[in-house]
């Protein structure tokens, strides 16, 4: 029995040394890029922004490392969501040779989360709009809920960084 369970404990074990996921090392623009890019997505969510170098979030790809960060919450915009959306993804458009990324594409009725690339840098940029708290039934859904539009909370965060 003992010759049999050699082969498996050498196999459990060069499985075991293998990460689940590979992690690839991920590191922030330069702060002058950061800031530009904290600007650009300012105007045009809405939102003052200031980038900074941070622990970059946790990616389902194995991503790790540092980025350059920044997010805000507001009330008060009165724009549709689609429309939010359709500014700041034309922003980022309209930087020479950069281009949306759909396979990190996430949505949900009053939120989205989508990434941009250019070579080794990317933007992942996630915007959303909910009703203040206690503002709306949770048994509805977040589409019924019928406020004036100056009294939702917008939130918006993006990454910057280079792989």
């Amino acid at each position: 029995m003992s010759r049999s369970r050699t082969p498996f404990c050498g196999f459990l074990l060069s499985v075991l040394a293998v990460p689940a996921v590979a992690e690839t090392a991920i590191k922030p623009v330069p702060p002058f890029e950061c800031q530009k890019f904290a600007v650009l997505l300012g105007k045009a969510s809405g939102m003052k922004l200031d980038g900074s170098e941070q622990d970059a979030p946790t990616y389902p790809d194995g991503l790790r490392g540092k980025a350059c960060r920044m997010s805000a919450s507001a009330t008060g915009l009165t724009v549709p969501f689609e429309k939010a959306e359709s500014r700041i993804d034309a922003a980022l458009k309209g930087l020479k040779g950069w281009a949306h990324d759909g396979a990190y594409d996430a949505d949900g009725p009053l939120a989205t989360t989508k990434v941009f690339a250019k070579d080794e840098k990317r933007v992942v940029y996630s915007l959303a709009k909910e009703p203040p708290k206690g503002s709306c039934t949770d048994d509805r859904p977040i589409g019924d809920c019928k406020l004036a539009a100056k009294r939702w909370v917008w939130s918006f965060s993006a990454s910057v960084y280079m792989q």
